[in-house]
C-alpha cells in the first residue's frame, strides 16, 4: 500500500482494516481484481475485529475476507464501534481525500442519527418537537449527504443495512442503493419492533435533552418501556450472543445476499 492512504488512517486508531484473498496474500499472486473495490461502513454492527460483531467466526471467515476470496479483490472496512452515521460518512471522505480510489461498492450499516447530535449536526429549535422529530431531521440530512456522496463519487453501487437503527421503506430509493433491508434486527428476532424505540437503544439519554415541555414524561416512559422491550428480546435471543449484536451464523446469510447483490451489479 503506498504512503498516505489507509494504511496512515489505521495508525490513527480509525477501525480500518484492509483485507485481500488470503491465496493473494500468501502467495504473492498478482491477479487482484483492481475493478471492483468492496468498501464497508457504519458501527459495530461492521466492525469485524473490535466491537462484538460475528462473534464465533473465524479470521479467515469474516464478512471481509469472505467478500475479498469471492471476488478476489481488496476490501476495506471502515467500521467502527460506537460511531453515528455522519462520522462514518466522514471516515469514508477522508480515506478518499488521503489517496484512496473511491469505492465501487458500499455497504453502510446504518445506525442511531441521534449519535451524531451536537458533532455534526443541530436540530432546529423548535418548541413543538420532540425526540422523534430529531430522529427524522437528522435521519433526512444524513440520507441527503450519503446520495450526495454517491453522486460526487462516480455512483458506487450501494447496499444498506438497518442494523442498530432501522431505515424508512423509502431509504433505499432516497440515496440511490440497489440493496437494502430496512430492519435486520427485527428481522433475526422475527417480530415488529417499534421504529423510534429502536433508534434509541443506544441513544435513550436523548431523551432528557429536550425541555420537559417537549417530551412529557408519559412520552419518555412509553418510549424507554419499549427499548427495554427490545433490549429484553436481545437478551433472550441466540441471535444476539453477546445481547447487542448478531453472531457469525446471523451473517452467513446476509453475506449470501450480498454476494449474490455484487453479482447482480457486475452485469449491469
Amino acid at each position: 500500500m503506498h504512503e498516505g492512504t489507509v494504511a496512515d488512517i489505521h495508525h490513527q486508531s480509525m477501525g480500518v482494516a484492509v483485507v485481500t484473498s488470503s491465496f493473494n496474500t500468501l502467495v504473492g499472486h498478482w491477479t487482484l481484481n483492481t475493478c471492483m473495490r468492496i468498501w464497508i461502513m457504519g458501527d459495530s454492527w461492521g466492525d469485524e475485529w473490535g466491537s462484538g460483531s460475528m462473534q464465533g467466526a473465524k479470521p479467515s471467515e469474516s464478512l471481509s475476507h469472505t467478500l475479498a476470496t469471492e471476488f478476489d479483490c481488496a476490501v476495506i472496512n471502515l467500521c467502527r464501534g460506537g460511531i453515528g452515521n455522519g462520522m462514518a460518512l466522514d471516515i469514508l471522505k477522508r480515506a478518499i481525500s488521503k489517496g484512496e480510489t473511491a469505492p465501487t461498492h458500499v455497504i453502510q450499516f446504518w445506525t442511531e442519527p441521534l449519535r451524531d447530535w451536537g458533532k455534526y449536526y443541530d436540530v432546529p429549535d423548535k418548541p413543538s418537537w420532540t425526540v422523534t422529530d430529531a430522529v427524522d431531521h437528522i435521519a433526512h440530512v444524513q440520507q441527503q449527504q450519503t446520495k450526495s456522496f454517491r453522486e460526487d463519487h462516480g455512483q458506487p453501487h450501494w447496499a444498506i443495512i438497518g442494523g442498530q437503527a432501522p431505515i424508512t421503506h423509502d431509504h433505499g430509493r432516497i440515496i440511490g442503493a440497489s440493496f437494502s433491508i430496512e430492519d435486520w434486527r427485527a428481522q433475526l428476532l422475527e417480530c415488529e419492533l417499534d421504529y423510534y424505540a429502536s433508534h434509541l437503544l443506544g441513544s435513550y439519554g436523548s431523551l432528557d435533552m429536550y425541555p420537559r415541555n417537549r417530551n412529557t414524561y408519559k412520552t419518555k416512559r412509553k418510549l424507554l418501556d419499549r427499548v427495554n422491550e427490545i433490549m429484553d428480546m436481545q437478551i433472550r435471543s441466540k441471535a444476539f450472543p453477546d445481547n447487542a449484536h448478531p453472531g457469525w451464523p446471523q451473517f452467513q446469510p446476509l453475506i449470501k445476499n450480498l454476494i449474490a447483490w455484487i453479482r447482480r451489479t457486475n452485469q449491469v
